[in-house]
């Protein structure tokens, strides 16, 4: 499993190549927009329990801000 700095990097190198030509702030916009999303759906992770998964995007979030 990727580490929340890791998945950050990752969403922001996948939403380059979709919102590229409006710079890298609308790249962040976009991959928070879509933790946004992420978070209000409460995920769980259902292969180790049903625990949360919150915690982990809200660190992604922040990582990504920090890009």
């Amino acid at each position: 499993m990727l580490t929340p700095k890791e998945k950050a990097q990752e969403l922001y190198s996948h939403f380059r190549y979709y919102v590229y030509a409006y710079g890298s702030e609308k790249i962040k916009e976009a991959a928070i927009l879509w933790i946004d999303e992420i978070i209000k759906a409460n995920p769980t992770n259902w292969d180790d329990g049903p625990e949360s998964q919150i915690p982990f995007w809200q660190q992604v979030k922040e990582e990504l801000q920090k890009l």
